[in-house]
């Protein structure tokens, strides 16, 4: 079995998705601690300016925040929902596929939301359905796991029986590949690389923009999966 890892984001792009064609079963990685200037509260999408953030807010000051993805809360207090709502609207609603797909983003958006990661999960969910994705999806919350590193990547491999886990092109440079070859798992690194398609607004090609550009000017169907090494 396949198993590949990664933090839960909000609206991911499109390579996240890509790296679970390579996988039988995602494990959302609530446990890691919540980094604040990364993508689990936060994407892009593109406007006739360039790209613009959407921000998701949380509860607590800067340096508050060093806990566990799964322990993080949303700031109900402010009109995310609405703002966010209406940045995508504005932005898409002349996109080929848009009206197809924003009602029931825009529904997903409005729910009384608690935690970051229960939104970000639900939303990812919504994406998996939508391409058509056979994986089998669990949160590291839910598991036995122990260790930190590369330790805690080999003790969620042993506990789903995985016998590869598919990695992105960064573990390179951490991974402590020993470790993965004593317990008897292979690691694949993932290698993604970006199609370039119509865009709104026309100008230069941005990459690495949040999974609903590709969605709304693309429709429901993942290029051909990329290659692992």
């Amino acid at each position: 079995m396949r198993v590949t890892i990664h933090q839960p984001e909000y609206l991911p792009y499109l390579g996240f998705f890509d790296r679970l064609l390579h996988a039988d079963t995602f494990v959302l990685l609530d446990t890691a601690q919540f980094q604040r200037g990364g993508f689990i509260n936060r994407n892009r999408i593109k406007t006739p300016k360039g790209s613009q953030w959407l921000t998701v807010p949380i509860v607590g000051r800067k340096k508050d925040v060093k806990k566990s993805i799964q322990s993080v809360r949303i700031d109900s207090e402010k009109p995310w929902q609405e703002e966010h709502i209406r940045a995508i609207e504005l932005n898409y609603k002349k996109a080929p596929h848009f009206q197809e797909f924003f009602p029931d983003l825009r529904e997903l958006l409005l729910r009384k939301w608690e935690g970051i990661s229960e939104l970000d999960s639900t939303l990812i969910e919504w994406v998996v359905t939508l391409f058509g994705l056979s994986i089998h999806m669990v949160q590291s919350s839910a598991l036995s796991i122990t260790g930190s590193a590369t330790d805690q990547l080999v003790s969620i491999c042993a506990e789903l029986g995985a016998d590869t886990y598919v990695s992105g092109p960064g573990g390179r440079n951490y991974l402590e590949m020993d470790k993965f070859s004593r317990a008897g798992i292979k690691v694949d690194f993932h290698n993604f690389e970006h199609p370039i398609y119509e865009q709104r607004f026309g100008g230069t090609f941005e990459p690495n923009l949040s999974v609903i550009d590709y969605i709304f000017n693309c429709g429901p169907r993942l290029p051909a999966k990329t290659k692992s090494s």
